[in-house]
């Protein structure tokens, strides 16, 4: 099955690219695969850096994206699609 790569920063620009990509997804018949790329020192203070278990805010913020693809496909008719969601850590692009 071909795919589509839809990047998502949940900005209103993400969500219009977002949105056109999932339609665009449904119309040419492409898995949606959906990537998030946070920093790995995102909302962290510089004296927790050795004690924090990172694994564990990615997985969290995995559950997050995921829950508000959800959400969002919901809310525009798309709850069929078939979607696949990836968070990734590593510093991200300006």
């Amino acid at each position: 099955m071909r795919s589509i790569l839809l990047p998502i920063d949940f900005s209103k620009n993400s969500e219009s690219s977002l949105l056109f990509g999932l339609n665009l997804s449904k119309k040419e018949k492409l898995k949606a695969i959906i990537l998030h790329v946070v920093s790995p020192y995102s909302g962290l203070d510089n004296n927790i850096y050795q004690i924090f278990d990172y694994s564990i805010s990615l997985e969290e913020r995995k559950k997050a994206t995921e829950d508000y693809l959800f959400k969002f496909k919901q809310k525009n008719n798309l709850s069929t699609l078939a979607t696949e969601v990836f968070c990734e850590s590593d510093t991200v692009a300006d």
